[in-house]
Parts: structure tokens; sequence; C-alpha cells
């Protein structure tokens, strides 16, 4: 059975804080969508008042990071497909 897992990973430099975190797990892919849909705007508007170039910005996936620092500031929100 195919689960949906709902994943943030993200850093910010000017703390030194890190983290990945599960936001939620689904049992369908619609239900991993809404999910997505109620989480990632508060990303992006992180990313936008951090002036951060975004790198993916689909239903599913929203990565966005410090242009020559990603690996310190970013945040990266997918939906991963498990079995």
């Amino acid at each position: 059975m195919k689960h949906y897992v709902l994943v943030l990973d993200w850093a910010k430099d000017d703390s030194g804080e890190q983290g990945v975190s599960i936001l939620a797990v689904a049992h369908s892919l619609s239900e991993a969508k809404k999910a997505f849909a109620d989480h990632v705007e508060e990303e992006k508007a992180y990313a936008e008042n951090s002036g951060w170039d975004v790198r993916s910005d689909t239903d599913t996936d929203f990565d966005a990071g410090e242009d020559g620092s990603y690996i310190c500031d970013h945040t990266h929100l997918y939906i991963e497909e498990v079995e």
C-alpha cells in the first residue's frame, strides 16, 4: 500500500538551526496535496520575506533558498511517496 508523506526540510543561517519534519502522512495523493496546500503558503511567504530564490514551485514540491548559501538558508516542502 502506498502512503504519501509531507516533508519539510529547512535551515536558517541566522540561528544556525536546521531540521527535517514530517508534517502529515496521507493514504492518497489527493489527500497529501490538500495537506501540502495547507502548509505551502506559509513557506512561500517566508521565502519571499527572506528574498530567497524559488527553485521549484509545483503542487507537490516547493523549494526555495538563498542563492550561494542554500545549504544554510532554505525551505523545502515536498510530498514523498513510500510503500
